[in-house]
C-alpha cells in the first residue's frame, strides 16, 4: 500500500505527533508499504533521519510565511493587542498557505498514494473539501483529545485513537467509536533501571506513595 502522511510541522519541529509519524513511517516501510511524508523543512528536522530508508520518501513543500524566531514571537506576545492580532493573522496566513499548497500537491499527485493519514484538524478539513470533488480516502488519527477536532474526525471513514480515554470521549460525547492503536515504546532505548534509586526518588517526591 502507498500511504501519504500530511503534517506541516514534521520537517521543522519535533513533538508527540511528529515522533508518532516518524515511527509509524519506519515500521510501515519495513513491512513493505510505500510511505510519502508531505511537510515543510526547517532547522530542527528529525524527519531527515529516515529519508534514506527504503520505501520512504519525504516531500518538502516551499515554506509558507511564518514567525521562525522564538524571540520574535515572544516579543509580539508581550506587546499591545495590535501585535497579538498580527500574530493571529500571520498564523492564519500560514495555515491558509499550507492548505492551498497541500491541496494542489494532493490533486496533482493523486495516483501516487492509496490513502492519506491525517493527524491534525486543519488537514481533516482540507481533505473533506477535496473529497467533494475528488475521492481521496483518508483516516484521522487522534493523538490527543480536543472536542472540535474529535467532532470533525468523526466524518472520516476510519478514526484511530491512541488511548482508551480518547476512544471513550469520542464514543460518549461525539457518538462514534475509534479504533485504538496505542503509541508503542522501543524498549531497546531504555537500559535496566536501579529500583533502589527509583524508591529513593519516590520517597522524596511522593511521600504519600502517589
Amino acid at each position: 500500500m502507498h500511504i501519504l502522511f500530511v503534517q506541516q510541522e514534521a520537517g521543522y519541529t519535533f513533538g508527540g505527533i511528529e515522533a508518532h509519524i516518524k515511527e509509524l513511517a519506519k515500521k510501515l516501510a519495513k513491512r513493505g508499504h510505500k510511505i510519502i511524508i508531505l511537510t515543510e523543512k526547517g532547522p530542527i528536522n528529525t524527519i531527515s533521519e529516515i529519508e534514506h530508508l527504503k520505501n520512504i520518501k519525504v516531500v518538502y513543500l516551499s515554506k509558507s510565511i511564518k514567525l521562525q524566531s522564538h524571540k520574535i514571537r515572544q516579543f509580539i506576545s508581550t506587546k499591545t493587542q495590535k501585535f497579538n492580532y498580527l500574530t493571529k493573522f500571520l498564523r492564519l496566513l500560514n495555515s491558509s498557505s499550507w492548505l492551498i499548497r497541500t491541496t494542489y500537491w494532493i490533486l496533482k499527485n493523486r495516483n501516487d498514494f492509496d490513502v492519506v493519514s491525517s493527524h491534525k484538524y486543519v488537514n481533516n478539513v482540507m481533505l473533506q473539501i477535496i473529497n467533494k470533488f475528488v475521492k481521496v480516502p483518508y483516516i484521522s488519527v487522534l493523538e490527543g483529545y480536543d472536542s472540535i477536532e474529535a467532532e470533525n474526525a468523526g466524518k472520516s471513514k476510519i478514526v484511530i485513537a491512541i488511548s482508551k480515554f480518547i476512544q471513550n470521549k469520542c464514543k460518549y460525547v461525539h457518538g462514534y467509536t475509534p479504533y485504538i492503536i496505542p503509541i508503542g515504546v522501543d524498549l531497546r532505548r531504555f537500559q535496566r533501571i536501579n529500583f533502589n534509586k527509583v524508591k529513593q526518588i519516590k520517597r522524596k517526591f511522593c511521600s504519600k506513595n502517589e
